[in-house]
């Protein structure tokens, strides 16, 4: 699958992370999400734990996984807000192939293979409005977005497994002024 592994490598002695990867994928399969997280010394293969399983669902069909990089996300509201939604359609809808760029704003979201979908269109329209506004209301942003995966997985009639790199890196968004608690 284009998008996951950059580099031919071997994967192997990852069993007993794998397998509760895929009960986890089971759960939310039977309407039963929950949250797992991985945690470990740099470099010891995390991230490769997660584009393995990745594959696989992408194998399998019945779950969407989608990949996000916060490290890259999460340094104002407004770029998270607008890359979580448009990178969750660039892997549910096109699974992860082609140029990331049109999807990293909200505006050139439109423009992608996503916005034949209301609900994404609703969804980037609402972003550009609240950006739009004199004072943007970074609780109303950060709502906007983190209630779209469920409902992209209603559009799309499939769950969708988030794999998030990095996600310490959200306590950054904590920082801005007029953020109240989600």
């Amino acid at each position: 699958m284009a998008g996951i592994y950059t580099t031919p490598l071997y994967f192997t002695n990852r069993v007993s992370e794998l397998t509760t990867l895929a009960l986890v994928a089971d759960d939310l399969m039977a309407g039963r999400p929950r949250h797992v997280a991985l945690f470990g010394l740099r470099r010891i293969g995390k991230t490769l734990v997660c584009q393995e399983q990745m594959r696989r669902l992408r194998a399998g069909g019945e779950v969407l996984p989608v990949y996000l990089d916060l490290q890259d996300l999460a340094s104002s509201p407004e770029l998270f807000a607008q890359r979580y939604v448009g990178l969750s359609c660039f892997w549910a809808v096109d699974h992860g192939e082609g140029p990331t760029d049109p999807y990293l704003n909200a505006t050139a979201l439109l423009q992608t293979n996503a916005a034949s979908l209301p609900v994404v269109t609703r969804t980037a329209s609402a972003l550009i409005n609240e950006m739009g506004k004199q004072k943007v209301d970074y609780t109303a942003l950060l709502n906007i977005a983190l209630d779209f995966p469920e409902r992209l997985a209603e559009a799309l009639g499939r769950p969708l497994m988030y794999f998030l790199d990095e996600f310490p890196e959200l306590l950054t968004l904590g920082s801005f002024p007029g953020l109240g608690s989600r």
